[in-house]
């Protein structure tokens, strides 16, 4: 399948692609930990599980208000990266402002067809045009394929929140220097 990668400011997602953003957030929800519906920003720092809303809509529209890379072939949504140049965070004070990725999201249906490495090749690319020193990202630490992912992209590892998400369950912080 033949994949074209789109590039929107924050704000300006072309409108086709709103619904499909939101169907696609919806159909990943519950494959994060925690799940999207229950935090109230892309960036939010307490990630504790807590009972909330089914679906993500405070979450959809911090991406609406981000940086987004859309991977698409013809109608068909494969993927989102949304993230926010110049970032900066506790977590990453010695690296300065950095690309932050705070979503990547791959349909189920074109999941190991490369559409998330083509997603962090473009990321990658975005960030040293825009003169950030690095990319970073964070996950949790039962994630193995994108924590795998990151690592074959020559992400390495910062900083570890042990039981940050829930028992056995750490945040990640990893990043790639440019």
């Amino acid at each position: 399948m033949t994949s074209q990668v789109q590039a929107y400011s924050p704000g300006e997602l072309d409108p086709r692609w709103a619904p499909e953003v939101w169907e696609l957030l919806i159909q990943v929800n519950h494959e994060f930990v925690p799940p999207l519906s229950s935090r109230g920003s892309t960036t939010a720092k307490q990630l504790d599980k807590q009972a909330g809303e089914d679906l993500p809509h405070a979450y959809y529209s911090n991406v609406l208000g981000q940086h987004n890379l859309l991977a698409c072939a013809g109608p068909a949504l494969l993927g989102l990266a949304s993230f926010i140049l110049h970032h900066q965070d506790r977590a990453l004070l010695e690296w300065g402002a950095c690309t932050y990725l705070s979503t990547i999201a791959v349909n189920p249906a074109y999941r190991r067809d490369g559409v998330g490495l083509l997603l962090y090749q473009h990321l990658i690319s975005l960030s040293r045009a825009s003169g950030d020193l690095a990319v970073a990202t964070r996950t949790w630490g039962t994630n193995i394929s994108h924590l795998a992912l990151l690592s074959r992209l020559g992400f390495v590892e910062i900083t570890r929140i042990a039981n940050h998400r829930g028992p056995g369950i750490d945040t990640v912080y990893l990043i790639k220097p440019h």
